[in-house]
């Protein structure tokens, strides 16, 4: 005989957990129907968790679980949700190289800012987890003009992008495998309270000073909410700055306006005399059309100065230049009323301002 009534027995036992399995699976499978059509284990989290996870497992139902006992000491204030990835950034290159170097791998930043109004809620047959807030502001870090635009409604995540939550995305280090065996990282993490403009304040890597992210300040305003002291003082200064580059960079820019018109009149001008001279060398201008052959890099650069003018224009609107009374000394002797001056400079050059 030998083994074999050992083996006879080990592969009865195994047909007997295959089948045992296969009918337990049958029934989680009812149950969850049974979830979906509005019947209850009397615990949403539970109910959640079995129709969108496939699963009885308590330690499934841990996150959901601590992040209801987090909320419900939040309610009434800020919650900061941030949402990361990495990114190949502009990799070189048109046959992908087999390691990709860390310095072309960004993180891409989602910010949900809102005021908690209650507790966490689960859509079960949508599965999405929910952080009711009557309204919220929404900010992809992608660039340095990335903005605050503002959304209606709760903040709701998907149910792969929860799994992540309690992940920081840290900047890679090391080259990444460019192949299917190496993943991008994600990240998820929640702040409320306090945390979140801890979140905005972070200590310099270099020296240890705090920097405020005051990003945060257009965030508030968008949402009516109030703001930190040492925001508003960090902001307000920001502005100003801004204003007086805004109103030095104009100048700089009307001055070069200036000599290309003066530059162009000049070769017209030339007409007369049959040639104009630049840079040490003539150029024959005998009529009309030799001008403007030979006027085409000013007028070029014309063109260039004026779009970048209106820009600069279209930044002092969103910076509410245009009203007020702030009054700037740009030389000794020299002040500008800068409400009456952009709104110069809007007219002349085409700006619409807003009403």
């Amino acid at each position: 005989m030998g083994l074999n009534p050992d083996i006879k027995e080990i592969l009865e036992l195994n047909k007997r957990s295959s089948s045992a399995q296969s009918i337990a699976f049958e029934k989680l499978e009812k149950l969850r129907e049974k979830i979906k059509s509005g019947d209850s284990t009397g615990d949403k989290i539970k109910d959640f968790v079995i129709v969108n996870l496939g699963t009885l497992s308590p330690n499934n139902e841990k996150p959901y679980r601590e992040t209801k006992a987090r909320l419900k000491d939040g309610i009434g204030g800020q919650i900061l949700v941030v949402k990361q990835k990495e990114s190949t950034h502009g990799c070189p290159g048109i046959i992908p190289p087999q390691y990709i170097n860390p310095m072309f791998i960004g993180i891409d930043t989602e910010l949900r800012l809102g005021v908690l109004t209650s507790g966490l809620k689960l859509d079960i047959e949508g599965g999405e987890i929910i952080f009711p807030t009557e309204r919220h502001a929404r900010k992809y870090d992608r660039s340095l003009r990335s903005k605050w635009e503002l959304k209606e409604g709760p903040i709701s995540l998907g149910l792969y992008e929860f799994m992540n939550l309690g992940k920081e995305v840290k900047r890679r280090r090391t080259p990444m495998l460019n192949d299917f065996s190496s993943f991008f990282e994600h990240g998820l993490m929640l702040h409320l309270g306090e945390e979140v403009e801890q979140y905005f304040s972070r200590k310099s890597p270099l020296d240890d000073k705090c920097i405020l992210d005051t990003s945060y300040v257009d965030a508030l305003n968008l949402l009516n909410l109030e703001i930190p002291e040492r925001f508003k003082k960090k902001y307000d200064e920001n502005v100003h700055q801004k204003r007086v580059g805004i109103i030095n960079k104009l100048e700089e820019l009307a001055d070069k306006e200036s000599r290309l018109n003066t530059e162009i009149e000049s070769i017209y001008g030339s007409i007369k005399h049959g040639g104009f001279m630049s840079e040490g060398a003539i150029s024959m201008v005998e009529d009309e059309d030799d001008a403007k052959i030979v006027s085409i890099g000013p007028r070029m650069k014309l063109k260039e100065t004026r779009e970048e003018i209106q820009r600069y224009l279209k930044q002092a609107i969103e910076l509410v230049m245009h009203k007020g009374d702030l009054k700037l000394k740009q030389k000794p002797g020299m002040e500008i009323n800068v409400s009456d001056y952009i709104y110069g400079m809007c007219e002349k050059y085409q700006i619409e301002l807003p009403k």
